[in-house]
């Protein structure tokens, strides 16, 4: 029988931390190797040709300075004990991340690329600074060239910054050096993504309907009773120029949903448009069902000062200049209609959305059909408020009023007394009978 199960119990502790901070120092020492912790366990981390491949920055190499990484201290700065190293990794909500990332510091990743093929590098940073800058090599080749970081306006806020150009990787073990080449910034992941050739036909060629599910290639079809909602990401084909028109020549906002220089960026439950700037625009064909009165908006997010947008439908402005101000953040959104209702005549047409004052995000674009206004539309011809009928102690007192701008005749039965109890008249019910179509006038 143990007598001090206590002491014992101590001790398996003891050695079990002795092992585990001797296993972290081993990493930190050595030649070049993948991390030999979990998620990575020593192997090379494999690169999907179909889906994208996350790393978390924080699973460098192991072989320790100089070898798996350079850091300009010798120690972690940053004060997370995931494992032992100098380079300055912190614990965040729900994992780890790189700050302190300076000029001349760098990491490397063993990665297995399964499929020859075309790739796009990115890497999650927060900035809250002068702009900085990252390049990522492959197999001591400088691949990307210097890549900006601009401010995501917190150093807690995380954004991909997407390499301009995409890469060609061969299939097989490398390894990937993720470089600071203007400090500084925090890195969170590191990201590398398969580029389909479908994408790539879309983004040239002749105006024609998105290929990608929901649109699939037709023009959006809008209903004549229902509201019609247009992903805004979910632009025209045919490439800069045709389908839509950017102030630069790569989508600076991350997102790898389709191969365009508009800015699309990831969100939580789908995408949006980012950095939508004075004389941008993106053209969406449409199908009107039904010719009539339709009223357009957009959904969007937005910041700073009051910016404007324009609907255009076949060349045609529809809408003028639409006021979008402040929601608060830029991750709320909100509808901005525009102020008059338009005529759409059924078949097919080139909608334009037109950024005429800079900046927001747009998410959405709305058709809604108009409530059809005829003579037989609004109030029923006569509405009773109760039904007794009128009796020989009763009169009809006959009188006119305006309700909204209808015109109405309204008559108040009134239940007379005995004339012995000497009380005024006692309203029994109240009927309105439309007397004029609306729109007419006294």
């Amino acid at each position: 029988m143990l007598r001090h199960p206590a002491r014992v119990s101590f001790l398996v502790l003891f050695f079990a931390f002795i092992s585990s901070a001797f296993a972290q120092s081993g990493c930190d020492t050595g030649t070049l190797r993948p991390f030999d912790q979990a998620p990575v366990n020593g192997n090379p981390v494999p690169v999907s040709s179909t889906q994208p491949t996350i790393i978390e920055a924080e699973n460098f190499d192991c072989g320790g300075e100089g070898v798996a990484y350079h850091d300009m201290t010798s120690t972690n700065d940053a004060g997370s004990a995931y494992r032992q190293s100098a380079v300055d990794i912190a614990d965040i909500p729900g994992g780890q991340t790189i700050r302190f990332f300076d000029t001349g510091e760098w990491m490397t990743y063993q990665i297995n690329v399964a499929v020859s093929g075309t790739y796009s590098l990115a890497i999650s940073a927060a900035q809250n600074a002068t702009p900085a800058q990252y390049r990522i090599e492959i197999d001591s080749n400088d691949f990307t060239g210097p890549v900006a970081v601009t401010s995501t306006g917190s150093w807690d806020v995380y954004q991909w910054f997407v390499a301009p150009n995409n890469v060609q990787l061969n299939a097989g073990t490398h390894t990937l050096k993720l470089d600071s080449v203007q400090q500084s910034y925090r890195v969170d992941q590191l990201r590398i993504v398969p580029v389909s050739t479908a994408p790539s036909t879309c983004d040239s060629g002749t105006l024609r309907p998105f290929d990608q599910a929901p649109v699939n290639g037709n023009p959006v079809p809008v209903s004549s009773t229902q509201p019609t909602i247009i992903e805004a990401e979910n632009f025209d084909c045919g490439g800069e120029g045709v389908a839509y028109h950017d102030m630069t020549s790569t989508n600076d906002a991350g997102s790898v949903y389709r191969q365009s220089a508009v800015d699309i960026a990831d969100i939580a439950g789908g995408h949006t448009i980012r950095f939508f700037d004075t004389g941008e625009w993106m053209t969406y064909q449409i199908n009107v069902a039904t010719s009539g009165t339709y009223s357009l908006a957009i959904s969007a997010a937005q910041n700073a000062t009051p910016a404007q947008y324009r609907i255009e439908v076949d060349s045609s402005d529809l809408t003028g200049p639409v006021a979008v101000t402040s929601t608060g953040s830029w991750d709320v959104y909100q509808w901005f209609a525009a102020p008059n209702n338009v005529q759409l005549t059924a078949g097919t047409h080139t909608l334009k959305l037109d950024s005429v004052q800079q900046s927001y995000r747009v998410d959405q674009l709305r058709i809604v059909p108009s409530a059809r206004k005829h003579p037989g539309a609004g109030p029923p011809t006569s509405v009773l408020i109760s039904r007794p009928a009128p009796t020989r102690n009763s009169t009809a007192s006959i009188f006119r009023a305006r309700l909204t701008r209808t015109r109405y005749e309204c008559k108040a039965w009134e239940t007379r007394l005995p004339a012995k109890h000497k009380t005024m008249p006692i309203p029994s019910h109240l009927e309105i009978a439309q007397l004029t179509p609306p729109g007419s006038h006294w």
